[in-house]
């Protein structure tokens, strides 16, 4: 694959590199298939570009470490505004913007950073609304205040009420693959025209069985799996469970997308991938937590600290424990570097872990040398650590 790029930056590109980031900039806005004079696409090269330029290789579009990100942004995000999350794997094929205009007759909605198949937060609402009216029978009162006005207009405060609940845009949660699938219209002329009742008796145009069929490739989404999130709206609190479960019931029963009435679209809610994603970002925010933390502390007290940790550790397994005795040999270290530049604190933090460690290996000799430390004519730890 050639990437949509001037060729004096072609030679600063890696070797090795063969696919480009960002697939949704290379679908809009670089299809290469028209005629010499621009004037038409041919049909076979429709099917080209989606093959050969979309779908090389697997199909892979996107890059693993700009979804991983953009997946923990958007939980963390979720969880400060005491949202919630959930993770959907497609059942099939998926696909969405077929409606949008593209030379291949057939559009594609992309995520504009990610390059990704996505699915906009407003189709989100709109799906689970039509859940919420057609399926399980939501009051015109609570879907209002749900969702929001139906239509937004001038005049009346009702006519302009703003929903409780926040949809965000669905987005993968790992590399998506593409593919390209076809569809055979038998009477695109009718579909065309049929409407015009000066074509009602014209045969290329009334629907037949001698017509024949057209294939017609377009692009869809296969093996994805996408982040939803909800949120309140501030100031509001809607059922956020009550919403999730309607949104599982809208993907499993209605699908999202174009051609679900054929199986596109459908998804089955996948718990432990969002747990995994939450584990990390819980995980991460602590480290944060603790580097902000440390930034505080001077770099005496920081040895105090990792020699407690290494003491939990050693507690853990017990004083008898195959790894123990690793808080001893730092505390060995610091007293034969000495305190001239300890401050009175850390010194006494220092002392009062100290004698813990000592008190949980050597009992009630803590403070007198030990064996080693009698054959080299040494002060025991406690008494150097005092000097």
């Amino acid at each position: 694959m050639s990437y949509p790029l001037p060729t004096a930056v072609l030679e600063f590109i890696p070797s090795g590199k063969s696919r480009v980031a960002n697939y949704g900039l290379l679908f809009s806005r670089f299809f290469n298939g028209y005629t010499a004079d621009y004037s038409d696409v041919p049909a076979t090269e429709k099917g080209k570009f989606l093959k050969e330029r979309m779908v090389e290789v697997g199909g892979k579009c996107g890059d693993a470490n700009a979804i991983k990100e953009a997946v923990k942004r958007q939980v963390a995000l979720t969880s400060a505004l005491q949202g919630t999350s959930a993770c959907f794997d497609c059942d099939w094929h998926f696909v969405t913007g077929t409606g949008n205009e593209h030379p291949v007759e057939n559009g594609f909605t992309w995520h504009h950073s990610l390059g990704t198949p996505y699915i906009p937060g407003s189709t989100v609402k709109g799906l689970v609304r039509a859940w919420m009216e057609a399926v399980v029978g939501q009051s015109q009162q609570d879907c209002q205040r749900w969702f929001g006005s139906p239509v937004k207009k001038d005049g009346k405060p009702e006519d302009n009420q703003a929903g409780e609940l926040i949809f965000f845009d669905a987005i993968p949660t790992e590399v998506p693959e593409l593919a390209v699938d076809i569809m055979t219209p038998h009477m695109g002329k009718w579909y065309e025209k049929g409407g015009d009742s000066a074509n009602t008796l014209d045969a290329n145009v009334m629907p037949g069985d001698w017509h024949a069929p057209v294939p017609v490739p377009f692009l869809v989404t296969r093996k994805a799996s996408f982040l939803f999130s909800l949120a309140a709206r501030p100031g509001c609190n809607p059922d956020l469970a009550a919403a999730v479960e309607a949104l599982e019931g809208a993907l499993a029963w209605l699908g999202v997308g174009s051609k679900t009435a054929v199986g596109y679209g459908h998804m089955t809610r996948n718990d432990a991938a969002l747990k995994a994603v939450e584990n990390q970002v819980a995980a991460e925010q602590e480290k944060a937590a603790e580097d902000a933390a440390n930034a505080l502390l001077t770099e005496q007290a920081l040895k105090v600290k990792e020699i407690r940790q290494l003491f939990e550790a050693d507690k853990a397994v017990g004083s008898k424990g195959v790894d123990a005795s690793r808080a001893l040999p730092k505390l060995n270290t610091l007293s034969d570097v000495g305190f001239a530049d300890w401050s009175a604190d850390d010194k006494a933090s220092l002392l009062e872990l100290a004698e813990e460690v000592l008190k949980f290996y050597r009992d009630k000799d803590w403070m007198k040398p030990s064996k080693s430390e009698k054959k080299k004519g040494k002060p025991s730890l406690w008494q150097r650590l005092n000097q």
